[in-house]
């Protein structure tokens, strides 16, 4: 799986443009070896490594390893015996005194128990790069908990299925969920206006623009003095009661680097916030408008204008009210498509090109046109985890197939 990487990591200066701090990537390591063998076999061998990993704080322990480091033959009940109740492990060995053959026969073991095991040849320097690679995934998947998320108002009513049991978030995440009922909040009206907004989108003349600032400001109050780390909007009153929508202000939170979704949907909040520690990118949020023979349709009212090449503002789709952004993406790039489902137990993943189409009328303004494999099209046709799913450009598939077997999740 390793072999074939497209695409790099983003780096520690995207990474910060993001609003990601760059941390130090840290590795467990336990060494085995025969029983009897004395640290003169075991010293120079954890020296190796820690010279192959050059980007990784290498901590060799006696006790929960990340990997299991062979320096011998003959250390295969050793090392099973550190691996324990694992449900992931590296198996890092070089080629030399029978430590390879070692680490062989206990992937073989895991696996048949099913226990996920990577194992690395470092004697073949080819590989090497890979696994810092995949050193970085695991680091960041484990990063991936303990989030502060809030609702405003509640998730929408059509979103029948796609309601996560906020208890099992916390248990499976360690997410906590605070919930703003619009009752309680100012009235948008009376938010003060934003200048941030207005600048953000200067230029495009809209009159509505300054009402519409009000709720960027509101959501913005609420984002930072929480100090949340995303946030999730039910859009509809707002336009019911005051002809206004939120489309405007959460494309500019994701772009910003501020994961916000609409509709209340907390299962692709939580998906966006997975996705952003992985990449550093914030997907596109948006419906399955269609699955065809030869194309699936996504759209959407709101997009991170970064994820597109041309926008411009328009109204509201299933009201004609208020604004929203019509976006263009780049019909020759390819992207990954991702969705989980409700309990956070399995998850669709799938890469496409991108085909130039006309925009519709009867779909939500921001559209995109994707060609899958016949196998990804016929899953989405005949097995949805649910209506939303997260978009972002690019082949990022690999990595989010290795951070979601990290979290036992399967892949349908």
């Amino acid at each position: 799986m390793m072999e074939n990487w497209k695409l790099e990591l983003i780096k520690g200066e995207m990474m910060q443009q993001k609003g990601i701090r760059k941390n130090s990537i840290r590795l467990r390591v336990q060494t085995v070896a025969f029983e009897g063998a004395g640290e003169d076999l075991q010293m120079p061998v954890q020296n190796r490594l820690s010279e192959l990993l050059s980007r990784v704080d290498v901590d060799y322990v006696n006790s929960d390893p990340t990997a299991i480091l062979f320096s011998s033959g003959g250390s295969e009940k050793k090392a099973l015996e550190c691996i324990g109740d694992c449900r992931h492990v590296l198996l890092l060995a070089f080629a030399e005194n029978n430590a390879y053959a070692a680490a062989s026969e206990v992937k073989a073991f895991l696996e048949n128990k099913g226990i996920r095991a990577y194992l690395f040849n470092l004697s073949d320097s080819s590989r090497i790069e890979n696994l810092h690679r995949l050193i970085e995934i695991w680091s960041r998947v484990r990063s991936f908990t303990h989030k502060k998320i809030g609702l405003v108002g509640r998730s929408s009513d059509w979103l029948v299925h796609s309601i996560p049991d906020l208890n099992e978030l916390r248990a499976k995440f360690g997410f906590r969920v605070t919930i703003f009922d619009w009752a309680d909040l100012v009235d948008p009206m009376e938010a003060s206006k934003s200048k941030d907004f207005i600048d953000y989108y200067k230029g495009h003349g809209k009159e509505e623009f300054e009402n519409h600032s009000r709720i960027d400001s509101l959501l913005a109050q609420i984002y930072h003095e929480n100090e949340l780390d995303g946030i999730a909007v039910e859009c509809f009153p707002l336009v019911k009661k005051h002809a206004l929508t939120a489309c405007l202000s959460l494309a500019r939170f994701n772009n910003t680097g501020l994961p916000a979704a609409c509709e209340g949907d907390l299962i692709s909040l939580v998906g966006m916030i997975f996705i952003r520690q992985l990449t550093g990118i914030i997907p596109w949020m948006a419906n399955l408008s269609g699955v065809f023979a030869k194309h699936v349709e996504f759209s959407h009212c709101t997009v991170a204008l970064d994820q597109v090449d041309e926008y411009s503002i328009t109204t509201h789709f299933e009201t004609n009210l208020g604004l929203a952004i019509a976006g263009v993406f780049d019909h020759k790039d390819q992207y990954t498509v991702f969705r989980w489902d409700k309990r956070f137990e399995q998850c669709f993943i799938a890469t496409g090109h991108a085909e130039k189409h006309e925009n519709q009328n009867f779909s939500c303004r921001t559209q995109l046109r994707l060609k899958l494999s016949d196998s990804d099209t016929k899953r989405l046709q005949h097995n949805p985890l649910g209506n939303h799913h997260l978009i972002l450009r690019g082949n990022w598939s690999e990595i989010l197939i290795i951070a979601c077997e990290y979290l036992n999740l399967t892949i349908i």
